[in-house]
Parts: structure tokens; C-alpha cells; sequence
């Protein structure tokens, strides 16, 4: 059974990080699990080069919740991003409940997730001035 194409993606994220060429990559393949190709592998020879990497240094980025990727016509990451921090600037309570609350009162949407760029750029207008209002 081969791995997915996010653990693919994962270990070469992890050559660029560790800043291997490709020879040195395919050599620690080769070393570790058996393989010159990283589709090659197996889910636990996967473990054991990405334990590999680990121990040159790799540190895989821990998820800090929900991320909402690029979709067409909808609010941008960075949009998202944005909105989000100008909520916990501006709210007392902030978290994404109260945030969903005030997006539904104030544009009619009933989540973040479902604004689109144009309702996303009124909401991070609407709140910037209430941020500077407060």
C-alpha cells in the first residue's frame, strides 16, 4: 500500500526544509527505507524516514484549528486571517461562535466560512472602525 500524496507532500516539505539536494534526499531514502522514490514508500517506512527527519532537525507544524484554503470566490485565507484578528482585537469575548454571531447579524451569513470576498472585505472594513472606535 502506497502513501498518500500529503505524506509525499510532507517529506518534501521536509528536504526543503532540512535543505537537502536531491541526492542526499534519495540517498536517506535509500538508507532508511529501501526506496529511491518517496511514492515507493510504505506507511511505516514513511514513519521511519519522517522520524529520520525529525532527528536532523524537521518540525512539523502543529495545526492551530480549522483552515479554510483558497475557493473561488469566496473570502481568501488571508481574508479569513485578518477578520479573525481583528475580532480578537476588538471583542471581549472573542472566539468564532460570537464572530459568527456578529457575521449573521450584521451581513446575514451564518459563518466565516461561508462569506464571500465581498462580504469578507465590508466585515474587515466594518471592523476596523470599530476597533479604532473603541
Amino acid at each position: 500500500m502506497a502513501i498518500t500524496k500529503r505524506q509525499v507532500s510532507l517529506l518534501h516539505v521536509a528536504k526543503s526544509k532540512l535543505c537537502l539536494d536531491d541526492e542526499a534526499y534519495r540517498n536517506i531514502l535509500q538508507n532508511t527505507a529501501g526506496v529511491t522514490t518517496s511514492t515507493a514508500l510504505t506507511p511505516k517506512k514513511f514513519e521511519m524516514v519522517l522520524q529520520h527527519f525529525k532527528r536532523l532537525g524537521f518540525q512539523q507544524a502543529k495545526s492551530t484549528g480549522k483552515r479554510l484554503g483558497y475557493r473561488p470566490g469566496m473570502a481568501t485565507p488571508e481574508q479569513v486571517d485578518y477578520i479573525k484578528s481583528l475580532w480578537h482585537t476588538y471583542a471581549t469575548k472573542a472566539d468564532d461562535r460570537s464572530l459568527d454571531r456578529w457575521l449573521h447579524h450584521s451581513f446575514g451569513v451564518s459563518s466565516l466560512r461561508f462569506a464571500d470576498r465581498a462580504i469578507a472585505g465590508k466585515a474587515i472594513i466594518a471592523l476596523k472602525n470599530m476597533t479604532r472606535r473603541k
